[in-house]
């Protein structure tokens, strides 16, 4: 009798899994979309550039330094040291009746065109029990993202759109901040650019906000280490 009763619940169970792993028509579409803006971003001379030395930066930062402001200034120093103009913008953005109030840090390069620079741009976009197609998508995008603003804003209309699919076919609620326009004034809202003043070298820096800030970027980490047998991490970030 038990098993009859359950056993309707345990197929719709598996129907679930079924179109969770499964990729879904959209999923095709959107890593082409990827792939495509992806593949104008790497073939971008001063792009490229400007990404092997911010990946050298988070290489030579080493596992002490632990905090993402202290990354990206880490990496604003080295490409003002190779004669890029490079700053750390802190974006901002009101509450509307759509997409809740919010503020991101990443740095940027100002030249013609200019360049945005995010040092782990997987982690903007990881979401709770991620499909094994929105994992593939993850994975496509590269450790240190170096990419024209509207790059960004394309990129990030991919990935939401997939992330949406993934988070329904989980059973959750879509929050607002995985919706695209909230993640797209991460890089497209008012900025305010500031001078980084990077820490002596071997130094264990303490970002403005106190140790409970650098705490809560810590457990980020950590977190997202946890999660590498889901989502590969590249060992570029290995340690910090």
């Amino acid at each position: 009798m038990y098993k009859k009763a359950t056993a309707g619940l345990d197929e719709a169970a598996r129907a679930r899994l079924r179109a969770t792993e499964a990729a879904s028509p959209g999923h095709n579409q959107w890593k082409d979309a990827l792939r495509e803006v992806l593949a104008d971003a790497m073939s971008d001379v001063a792009a490229a550039r400007i990404r092997a030395e911010a990946e050298r930066a988070v290489r030579d930062a080493g596992p002490g330094v632990v905090c993402g402001e202290v990354i990206r200034e880490r990496v604003v120093k080295r490409l003002r040291s190779q004669g890029f103009d490079a700053g750390v913008c802190r974006s901002s953005w009101e509450r509307t009746s759509i997409v809740p109030a919010g503020s991101h840090e990443y740095v940027d390069v100002t030249a013609a065109p200019r360049y945005i620079v995010e040092v782990n741009a997987a982690a903007e976009f990881e979401i709770a029990r991620p499909s094994a197609a929105y994992q593939d998508l993850l994975l496509s995008l590269p450790p240190v993202l170096v990419a024209s603003p509207e790059a960004f804003r394309q990129i990030a209309a991919e990935m939401c759109a997939a992330a949406a699919e993934s988070i329904r076919s989980a059973g959750m609620h879509l929050p607002p901040w995985r919706r695209a326009r909230y993640v797209q004034a991460k890089w497209s809202a008012p900025y305010e650019r500031v001078a980084a003043t990077a820490a002596p070298e071997g130094a264990r820096t303490v970002p403005s906000g106190g140790r409970k800030r650098c705490g809560m970027e810590i457990g980020r980490r950590e977190m997202a280490i946890g999660r590498e047998r889901l989502v590969s991490m590249r060992t570029l970030f290995r340690g910090l």
